[in-house]
């Protein structure tokens, strides 16, 4: 079985999502998902999948959508549960739970680590991160980054392992 890791940027609000979108804008932070998740599978549910442009895969990754509704969706594999996706990527290393809510909170007590981006703002959002037990959980890694020109907040990227 692969690990799972949950993979995010939250505020202090724990808002993930806004109106369908991610409610701010960090190029860097961008760039290191697409640096970890690179050549890896992703899982995300329907409304992320939604969210994405034009509603094409992310590139260079094995793309899956959880949902009990979806339909087929051209470059993507549609799993309907848990099981179906543990089938599926049973010979992976890794692979990053991307999103939204729901599916976040299907895969916490199954993930073995996080790597959540902590952004420093107060933004009220309609999309959440769940909450989880901090005693179960490391942190084993964290490196933070100041507003700059093109980061209009600070942020930390931690990685947790589950203890």
């Amino acid at each position: 079985m692969p690990r799972f890791i949950l993979i995010s940027a939250l505020n202090h609000k724990r808002t993930i999502g806004k109106d369908g979108g991610i409610p701010w804008h960090l190029p860097n932070d961008f760039k290191h998902f697409k640096e970890t998740t690179l050549n890896k599978t992703i899982v995300m549910g329907r409304k992320t999948f939604a969210s994405l442009p034009s509603q094409k895969p992310l590139p260079k990754r094995n793309n899956v959508i959880l949902s009990t509704t979806l339909f087929e969706a051209p470059g993507f594999v549609c799993c309907k549960s848990i099981d179906e996706i543990i089938e599926l990527t049973k010979n992976d290393d890794d692979v990053y739970i991307i999103g939204g809510q729901n599916v976040y909170e299907a895969f916490l007590p199954i993930a073995s680590q996080m790597v959540l981006t902590y952004v420093d703002n107060h933004l009220i959002g309609d999309v959440f991160f769940p909450m989880f037990e901090p005693t179960q959980w490391k942190r084993v890694h964290s490196t933070q980054y100041q507003i700059d020109d093109k980061h209009k907040y600070a942020y930390s990227i931690q990685t947790f392992n589950r203890i």
